[in-house]
């Protein structure tokens, strides 16, 4: 997708740590581009509302990580993916993970004021 910006910017590389702060602005998109395609292409929707129909709730930190070792993925992507971009989790102060905000809210005695 981006093939002539990368190249440019790997003619250079001698094994440096490359980070978003020495990145032009036009770069930090590309990178935000590729780990967006790399999130689809490692974490399909389909597979994970798939994985997650088979699990009992709420679920534990481990769990995550068990899904994300499933994935071949970091526990924090797997997170980010389940709890931000899909809402397929939402987190309670328990430390552990519901199905919907409602549950989160009964489980913690609390209810909806609005």
């Amino acid at each position: 997708m981006h093939r002539k910006p990368a190249q440019d910017q790997l003619s250079g590389f001698e094994g440096e740590f490359w980070d978003y702060r020495g990145m032009e602005r036009s770069t930090i998109g590309i990178e935000r581009q590729a780990n967006l395609f790399a999130t689809y292409l490692l974490m399909p929707k389909k597979f994970i509302e798939e994985a997650i129909a088979s699990l009992s709730f709420p679920l534990h930190r481990h769990n995550v990580g068990d899904l994300a070792k499933q994935f071949c993925v970091s526990t924090q992507a797997m997170t980010i993916r389940l709890v931000n971009e899909l809402k397929l989790l939402h987190p309670a102060r328990d430390g552990l993970y519901y199905r919907s905000e409602t549950e989160v809210l009964e489980v913690g005695g609390q209810q909806r004021l609005f």
